[in-house]
């Protein structure tokens, strides 16, 4: 049976190495290091090394030594044994390996001949008017782009071409095939001209490192860099006013603006240099910002919470972070909480939605990427967002799946939350039987699924929201597309999914257009904010308290703060859903704020195992999937 998609001919073709296994052990090594270099994969060079162990000492033992030879012979028979069935063992892996890489080169010849011209291919003139072709796209024309302006590439040339550096190219000096390879990992626009490439892989290859293009700077970091960033692109717009920072601690880190982060080494290019030429560049940026804006138009003021920079880490589209709309329109009472700005002025703060109109709107693609940015909360808009930074479609693909239950999750666990104490018995949700030895994605459609039935009879408009999601339905709609999720993540947790690149691929773009559509269902979240309440005050009065929060909404981790005046005091640390008409549901046990013990950042948790005879919960963070214990948990749930 046929590995790969190549046909049993070609596999037979490129398994002729295990024949060197065949050696009685003492050529075995060959065959590891060979198919080590051809798939580039480091463990099994690192195999090849440890077979080729009786070889080395065969080749320096004197004949003399009677009892080393005997050893040596004995070892040359166990490890030739082992090599033959290791070989075997491998062999599919390194045939899906080899297919795949050789998918990645035909793509990135076809990029090359797309790209560049007969005529310039012959070029090695340095001069970046032999790029006018590149792309299709003219030289000398700033042209526009989704995310703002693009650069001209002469602009750009000349402030790149003043720096130099050991692994830093400029114009043609990239190369043909590193200018592919650049332009297929760091996932650069085909429309878009390379003007500069820092290459930080090992050997050169133009597969990891940062790179100054036409419409922004793009970069991947490879496994080694210390901390992880949560974009790999910042287009020129957003690039004209971050702040740039170079850190010592972690070494040869650069971070422009929260979340985007890339690593660079002495070796590559120099400190000094990197900064001069990021700070010309962004210069470059601002100048051409300010020419787009043309005359200061009028409009509206917004307010930008202190902490909060100018855009997210995962999307693309420059954003602010607006004060919540004014409602004046009273849901069931005139009664409502009032927010207070950073300078204590008091407005009105409308954060409910009528009855009849719960249903969300149709939303284009980029409207829905806005509203998940800013406005959804937390827990869902960042795992969402963060997907746009993951470059491996495979490490991709894992991370939609994790994304998926995600949704699940959050979605049970507000369900779980707004169930009335009266209603436990009616909803029949055994908490102990679903978390007893960790729950499962179709666990919590159940949940929802059962919560739902009975807040179909609630007035409370979010409930009667999730109950019309009509998660039960498995043929179309929301229950479609999560019972797809739901097999899609068993099939992988069961290693039933996609295997070979091309089929992951497929996989990942209907995941990706199911997740868009559950996310377009869950837009009437935005009518309700959910905030973490960090203090309160009481009025002097004595019939007010004054609530300090952060408000969980938008993909951003740094979270604004507000001030809101309510009619009692909160439990301070706790996670809420403001319903409107000071109707504040508690969110505790089921999502709470904790710090990470792994990362020692902040992140928010779900439950995922109960340990009833430990009396402790395993809780699993929506950001990053870290897991913490917690001992309250566990005794809020059994006199839940």
């Amino acid at each position: 049976m046929a590995v790969t998609a190549k046909g049993k001919r070609w596999e037979i073709l490129h398994s002729l190495w295990i024949g060197w296994t065949f050696t009685l052990g003492f050529f075995n090594w060959i065959a590891f290091l060979y198919i080590g270099i051809r798939a580039n994969q480091r463990k099994w060079l690192l195999w090849g090394a440890f077979y080729s162990i009786p070889f080395v000492f065969a080749m320096f033992t004197p004949g003399r030594i009677t009892w080393l030879w005997n050893v040596i012979v004995a070892l040359t028979i166990m490890f030739g044994v082992a090599g033959i069935i290791h070989a075997f063992r491998i062999r599919g892996e390194y045939l899906l390996r080899l297919e795949a890489l050789q998918g990645d080169k035909s793509k990135r010849e076809t990029i090359t001949e797309r790209q560049v011209s007969p005529e310039q291919g012959a070029s090695t003139t340095q001069q970046p008017e032999n790029y006018s072709g590149l792309a299709g796209r003219p030289s000398g024309n700033t042209s526009a782009t989704k995310n703002g302006f693009a650069l001209t590439y002469e602009d750009l040339f000349k402030v790149c071409a003043k720096y130099e550096g050991d692994g830093y190219y400029v114009g043609d000096a990239i190369g043909q095939k590193r200018w592919a390879n650049a332009q297929t990992h760091l996932r650069i626009p085909d429309t878009e001209r390379i003007v500069a490439l820092i290459d930080t892989s090992v050997l050169k290859s133009g597969k990891i490192g940062v790179a100054v293009a036409e419409g922004g700077i793009y970069w991947r970091n490879d496994w080694t860099a210390p901390t992880k960033t949560y974009r790999t692109s910042l287009p020129w717009a957003e690039f004209a006013s971050v702040p740039i920072v170079f850190k010592d601690k972690p070494a040869n880190i650069v971070e422009l603006g929260k979340g985007s982060v890339f690593f660079v080494t002495e070796n590559d290019i120099k400190k000094e240099d990197l900064a001069e030429l990021l700070s010309e560049v962004q210069s470059l940026a601002r100048t051409r910002a300010e020419e787009a804006q043309g005359p200061a138009t009028t409009g509206q003021s917004t307010q930008t919470p202190a902490g909060v920079g100018s855009s997210g880490p995962h999307g693309d589209q420059e954003r602010t972070t607006k004060s919540p709309p004014i409602d004046s329109t009273p849901r069931t009472s005139t009664s409502k909480p009032t927010l207070a700005s950073a300078e204590r002025s008091r407005q009105v703060l409308g954060s409910g939605a009528d009855i009849g109109a719960v249903s969300p709107p149709i939303l284009s693609a980029d409207e829905l990427e806005y509203q998940i940015s800013s406005s959804h909360p937390f827990p869902l808009a960042f795992g969402f967002r963060s997907l746009a930074s993951v470059v491996d479609v495979r490490d991709l693909y894992r991370e939609q799946l994790r994304i998926a239950e995600n949704k699940l999750a959050f979605l049970a666990s507000v369900s779980l939350a707004l169930l009335r104490e009266e209603h436990h018995r009616e909803a029949n949700v055994e908490l102990g039987e679903y978390w007893r030895s960790g729950i499962s994605p179709g666990d919590w459609k159940e949940i929802v699924a059962r919560c739902s039935k009975v807040f179909a009879a609630y007035d409370d408009p979010l409930a009667q929201a999730i109950s019309k999601l009509n998660i039960r339905s498995e043929k179309k709609g929301f229950g479609a597309d999560v019972i797809a999720l739901i097999r899609a993540k068993n099939d992988y947790k069961h290693d039933r999914g996609p295997v070979v690149l091309e089929d992951i691929a497929t996989a990942s773009r209907e995941v990706q257009d199911r997740l868009r559509r559950c996310m377009g269902a869950l837009a009437f979240f935005a009518e309700y904010p959910m905030r973490q309440v960090l203090d309160f005050d009481v009025d002097r009065s004595g019939d007010e308290f004054s609530l300090k929060c952060l408000r969980y909404m938008g993909d951003h981790p740094s979270f604004p703060q507000e001030e809101l005046v309510f009619h009692k005091g909160l439990r301070k640390g706790d996670l809420y859903l403001d319903l409107g008409n000071q109707d504040w549901v508690p969110l505790y046990p089921f999502i709470l704020p904790m710090t990470c013990s792994h990362c020692k950042a902040r992140e928010t948790y779900f439950i995922d195992i109960w340990d009833q005879r430990r009396d402790t919960a395993l809780m699993k963070s929506f950001e990053r999937g870290h897991t913490m214990s917690n001992s309250g948990v566990s005794q809020a749930l059994a006199s839940w």
